[in-house]
């Protein structure tokens, strides 16, 4: 089973990756290309890991167990 720290690390990890791709999902001219699209792709699915990985995160450290 994944530890609470190391979970935190991946979730970290998850949000730094998040960040370079929002810079590069940004388009340059009026028009995204095809390699933003495929960016703004990776973000969406970068998100939900996110979002399940913090809801595991929430599980595992609940006070209340």
């Amino acid at each position: 089973m994944l530890q609470n720290s190391q979970l935190r690390k991946d979730i970290a990890a998850l949000y730094e990756m998040k960040k370079r791709l929002t810079k590069t999902a940004e388009p340059d001219g009026d028009t995204a290309t095809e390699f933003e699209l495929e960016a703004l792709k990776a973000e969406a699915a970068i998100d939900k890991a996110i979002k399940a990985l913090e809801a595991l995160d929430d599980l595992i450290y609940d006070p209340a167990r």
